[in-house]
């Protein structure tokens, strides 16, 4: 659900409060219900006429009209009921309702709906709607005191975004300022050297289709395009151009680590299982921990699980760098972020659009943006070698730790 979901059913609430459901009769304090029907029942109040069928109770033939009219007649009288509404409240994968513009208006009429049966005297039941119907988390007549709701149980955009992004930035401020503070990371490389303007490009169209909130089936299948391009752009100029920094270093690398090719298949597929099912508990866990303390997916993306994909990156960059292998521990990070920001959220917004509130561009996309700008600068190398040294090092550590503290602020700061 929102983190400011409570704003919108507040005002549904308000809005509602003002209307009510029309009942076809008056109300009243009968056995059967409060209200009358427009049908006929079992009450006091009597309704009209109709001929005898044989079966019927004779205890309602009108006596007195057979009289006047020689007609055998039947009273029959107006239905109680207890008026309910029961809502169905859509909370599946298929809304992908995760701080989007479709969760908002469906909280707020939903809402509505409730504040005006409830003002006109019907009882009010609310379902989720999942795989199985489950009760509201809450009292149902008061919408605004709900309990923490989790929409798109199956499937959590935050979550995908906030890791791709989160990974991106954390790659950025924490991996390259840990190893600059190592050792100054100068690049060599100039492969890397054409890659840091490309990932700034890169950063720019996945900015430029956020701007309308949603990551369209359209969007991502131009992110997974530019990222085969990409892909076979690289596969080509290394195989054209033998000699670089960057290809020299990672032979050196191979060459001191050979293994037989079956040895490296069997690691390589066991590598893959041991992936597919850690990060599955990965995201299980997140979600757990989002709805326990009541924080948006998109926050735990960016933050613990951000970090915790950003790991294999900050080991292997601490060791090239200890190494002296400045250009491996750079193109791993800028390897990294071209794959998640083309890759993952391509391969996610193909398997289900995804619809994002407006502080992912606003805070989390410019905080990006910025870092991998100020990546392009400080390690293009204008006037000569790139370089990143201590003191931009530690700027960029400083940059994601008042980032972070940003993000955990806004999370207690929650009413």
């Amino acid at each position: 659900m929102p983190e400011n979901y409570r704003e919108y059913l507040h005002a549904g609430e308000e809005i509602g409060s003002l209307f009510s459901m029309s009942v076809p009769s008056g109300v009243f304090d009968g056995l059967g219900g409060n209200r009358f029907s427009n049908r006929t029942g079992s009450s006091l109040e009597f309704m009209e006429h109709r001929d005898y069928i044989p079966g019927d109770d004779l205890r309602r033939l009108d006596w007195s009209a057979y009289a006047r009219t020689d007609r055998l007649m039947v009273k029959q009288y107006r239905e109680e009921v207890c008026p309910r509404l029961e809502l169905l409240l859509d909370t599946s994968s298929s809304m992908a309702l995760d701080n989007s513009e479709k969760s908002r208006s469906t909280l707020f009429i939903a809402a509505a709906l409730i504040s005006a049966a409830v003002n006109s005297g019907f009882t009010v039941r609310v379902h989720l709607c999942r795989d199985t119907l489950e009760p509201i988390p809450g009292d149902a007549t008061r919408p605004a005191s709900w309990d923490m709701i989790n929409f798109s149980q199956a499937w959590n955009p935050g979550i995908a975004l906030g890791n791709a992004y989160g990974s991106n930035i954390t790659n950025i401020a924490l991996i390259l300022g840990i190893t600059a503070l190592i050792s100054p990371i100068a690049v060599h490389s100039q492969v890397l050297r054409k890659e840091l303007p490309i990932l700034a490009l890169v950063t720019g169209l996945a900015a430029w289709q956020l701007l309308d909130g949603e990551i369209t089936r359209l969007d991502a299948l131009v992110l997974l395009g530019v990222f085969g391009a990409l892909m076979t752009w690289t596969i080509w100029q290394g195989m054209r151009k033998k000699e670089d920094a960057l290809a020299s270093e990672i032979k050196q690398e191979l060459e001191g680590r050979a293994l037989p090719l079956r040895r490296a298949i069997f690691w390589l597929v066991a590598g893959l299982l041991l992936l597919i099912v850690s990060s599955r508990v990965l995201v299980w866990g997140a979600v757990e921990i989002a709805q326990g303390f009541g924080v948006s997916d998109l926050i735990i993306g960016l933050t613990i699980i951000a970090v915790g994909t950003s790991l294999p990156e900050l080991a292997s960059s601490i060791i090239a760098a200890r190494k002296g292998e400045h250009d491996i521990a750079l193109g791993n990070i800028l390897g990294s972020n071209l794959f998640n920001t083309l890759a993952v959220v391509g391969i996610a917004g193909t398997i289900h659009p995804l619809a994002v509130g407006p502080e992912v561009f606003n805070r989390d996309m410019l905080v990006m943006a910025a870092l991998t700008l100020s990546l392009f600068v400080i390690g293009y190398g204008f006037r000569g070698q790139g370089r990143i040294n201590r003191v931009e090092g530690a700027l960029l550590m400083a940059a994601y730790i008042g980032y972070t503290l940003y993000l955990l602020s806004t999370v207690f700061s929650q009413p």
